[in-house]
């Protein structure tokens, strides 16, 4: 056999091993990929908590220096940017690749000789779909959550910037307390995007899940505290 036989030969095989496993690379990778997009949603919501911690703290203490916590929650509001934003970039990366996965899987189906495995395939494809689908509006409807709440910090940090006094900050009590509340739905969006991101990366996860089971009681009986009758 030719070297052009044999490379040919080579990359066939390449390719067969290719599409044998691309359906569960496919799902791995983005399976992988919402796990980062998790610990990103953690750390958004940390970072509103010390968003709003500060905030309260400009109208809740009296003889403090005001500097403080405006710093604290001006390098808050920026990490903030900057995490809504990876998180804007990631909800794209899941998408591309979750399409990826769909499409794949489309051009599976006409390759089964059976048809009642070909059908299971198409129910279990439709499914796959709208999980995915219902995490594109999760992502929609926190980004929307965020992106206010950022935009209202982002006044209220310009504004205290020119006015950062008892009486500016006593001045938007109002605000304060509007962007607090937007802070509250905020969080609330991201528990159900981080639901939603822990229920379909299982799904898509090679790695099955070990069910728990629950745990043998560590208590102690209590010792008895009836007296032994006195012997006859």
């Amino acid at each position: 056999m030719n070297k052009i036989s044999v490379a040919f030969v080579l990359a066939l095989v390449g390719s067969l091993c290719g599409c044998a496993t691309t359906g569960y690379r496919h799902a791995s990778e983005t399976s992988s990929a919402i796990s980062g997009t998790k610990l990103l949603t953690v750390k958004i919501q940390q970072n509103i908590d010390v968003a709003v911690t500060n905030l309260q703290s400009l109208t809740s203490q009296e003889g403090i220096d005001l500097r403080q916590p405006y710093e604290r929650l001006s390098t808050a509001v920026n990490t903030l940017d900057a995490q809504v934003a990876n998180l804007t970039d990631q909800a794209q990366v899941i998408k591309a690749r979750g399409n990826a996965y769909a499409k794949d899987w489309q051009k599976e189906l006409g390759s089964y000789q059976g048809s009642a495995i070909r059908v299971r395939s198409a129910e279990r494809l439709n499914q796959v779909i709208v999980d995915f689908q219902k995490v594109s509006q999760q992502f929609e409807a926190t980004g929307q959550s965020l992106r206010l709440l950022l935009t209202n910090l982002k006044d209220v940090r310009r504004y205290l910037k020119t006015d950062l006094t008892a009486a500016g900050v006593a001045s938007i009590q109002e605000q304060l307390g509007d962007v607090t509340k937007q802070a509250v739905s905020a969080r609330q969006a991201l528990q159900s995007l981080l639901d939603e991101l822990n229920r379909v990366g299982r799904e898509l996860s090679p790695v099955t899940q070990v069910a728990e089971q629950p745990s043998p009681s560590t208590e102690q009986p209590s010792p008895s505290t009836e007296q032994p009758s006195p012997s006859k």
